[in-house]
C-alpha cells in the first residue's frame, strides 16, 4: 500500500512568516535574541539546514511556540524528502522492490 504525505510547509519558511515578519525581526535581530549565529538561523531559515533541537528549544523559549510544534513540521518535512527519495530510487532502478518468494519457509537453526 502506497502511503503519501501532503507537501509540507518547510519549518524556515514557517518560523520567517510567524515569528520574524508578525515581530518585524530581521534576520539578524532574530539571531542576535536566540543567541545563536546569523548563518546558522539564515541557512535553517532558507532551508538549506535542518531545525536542530536545540534551535527548536531556543526558539520556543523566546518565542512561546512549543518545540513539539517546531519539530513536527520538521519531521513531516524530513518523511516527504524520504518519500520522494525512495521513488527516485526504485525509478533509476538503484534498488528493487522486494517481493517475498511464495512458500518460502526459512528452517530455525
Amino acid at each position: 500500500m502506497a502511503y503519501t504525505l501532503p507537501h509540507p510547509q518547510p519549518v524556515g519558511g514557517f518560523i520567517r512568516r510567524n515569528i520574524l515578519e508578525r515581530n518585524n525581526l530581521s534576520v539578524t535581530q532574530a539571531a542576535q535574541i536566540l543567541g545563536v549565529g546569523r548563518p546558522a538561523l539564515s541557512n535553517m531559515l532558507n532551508g538549506n539546514s535542518r531545525l536542530s533541537e536545540s534551535m527548536a528549544a531556543a526558539i520556543s523559549a523566546v518565542f512561546g511556540i512549543s518545540v513539539k510544534t517546531l519539530l513536527n513540521i520538521q519531521h513531516l518535512t524530513d518523511l516527504k524528502e524520504a518519500q520522494e527519495i525512495t521513488k527516485d530510487l526504485i525509478k533509476s532502478k538503484k534498488v528493487k522492490k522486494f517481493v517475498p518468494h511464495q512458500g518460502l519457509e526459512i528452517a530455525a537453526m
